[in-house]
């Protein structure tokens, strides 16, 4: 029953002996991922009920013309609590999702709003040529 409690409540274990880090070290190590060339944000929750919050904003090609054009902007956020004492990080995850018609587009036409688990995935390809001329 364990394992399907983690499950289903998205608990995550390390593999193996795996030390755990040190609350100090691993807040460090999450602040350092934020940068110039990465799509999303880490930073200090002040004030916010918890300790860092990781968001990510993400504007969907437009689809459609003139006035039935429509283009989707979503926000993700993950608001994460440090326990130290328990050698556990407790996430909540919220999105936001606004879709805004017209060209340009500035009418908003529908507004969403979640929290629990996102099991959303994003994937980008490209197809490039080799040296050969061949994909």
């Amino acid at each position: 029953m364990g394992r399907l409690w983690d499950r289903y409540m998205g608990t995550m274990r390390p593999d193996g002996d795996v030390p755990a880090a040190p609350a100090t070290e691993l807040r460090a190590a999450l602040l350092a991922l934020t940068g110039t060339d990465v799509p999303f944000g880490v930073r200090e929750a002040s004030g916010e009920g918890a300790h860092l919050v990781a968001e990510w904003r993400v504007v969907e090609p437009a689809t459609g013309s003139g006035v039935t054009r429509r283009q989707v902007e979503r926000t993700f956020k993950v608001w994460m609590r440090l326990l130290p004492e328990e050698r556990e990080v407790r996430a909540m995850d919220e999105q936001w999702a606004v879709t805004r018609a017209g060209n340009p587009p500035g009418r908003t036409v529908q507004r969403e709003h979640g929290r629990g688990p996102i099991r959303h995935v994003q994937r980008e390809w490209t197809f490039e040529k080799g040296a050969d001329g061949r994909r």
